[in-house]
């Protein structure tokens, strides 16, 4: 998978001086770039990728699904978001890195690598992908979905630089971990209606 490869390398180059460099640029240039209006949409941004958002997303999916008669694909939703949050907990835990020292506009606790919000949306925004190209196999509906949850995992991402709690290769990590979850996920929901 080549998500996968993608955080390994990520994890094993992070502290590598001319990383560290790279990420501080990125950090300073997102810093020199605030004002009012980018300030206003990247925290909303930042807030709806937090799990006070998201974990009502996914209860009124889910309970969407239910209704539907989609068991499976309703634990499966259940069961990625769950997985998603633990994973970056044990990884943030293993790893230890430092948050930047820019000002934070938003809260942030635990460590920094790699990003819970980009790990999180990518996950859980993008198995709702996944399901919207499953159940839906036609109509401008599909594509407006790829292209609105497309640009909600981005800018939640990109928040998460501008408000000062990640660099650049925290959300680049999580967005590669969160997608390594859904490609696993897909292909157990793809095991599970070829039955």
């Amino acid at each position: 998978m080549a998500s996968l490869v993608l955080f390994m390398c990520l994890l094993a180059i992070f502290k590598l001086e001319w990383v560290q460099a790279l990420d501080q640029s990125i950090t300073d240039a997102m810093f020199n770039k605030r004002g009012d209006e980018f300030t206003a949409l990247f925290v909303f941004m930042s807030t709806l990728g937090s799990w006070k958002v998201t974990g009502v997303i996914a209860i009124i999916i889910c309970l969407y699904l239910l209704v539907k008669k989609q068991h499976h694909a309703a634990a499966l939703l259940a069961i990625i978001y769950i997985t998603s949050r633990v994973l970056n907990w044990f990884v943030k835990e293993l790893v230890h890195r430092p948050r930047p020292t820019v000002e934070h506009l938003v809260a942030a606790s635990s460590y920094s690598f790699p990003s819970g919000h980009a790990m999180n949306s990518m996950s859980f925004f993008g198995f709702i992908l996944v399901l919207i190209l499953y159940y839906q196999k036609k109509g401008i509906g599909r594509a407006l979905s790829c292209v609105l949850l497309g640009v909600i995992i981005f800018l939640i991402g990109l928040s998460r630089i501008y408000v000062g709690v990640h660099f650049f290769t925290d959300v680049l990590a999580g967005f590669s971990l969160g997608f390594t979850l859904v490609t696993v996920f897909k292909i157990l929901l793809k095991k599970k209606l070829s039955k």
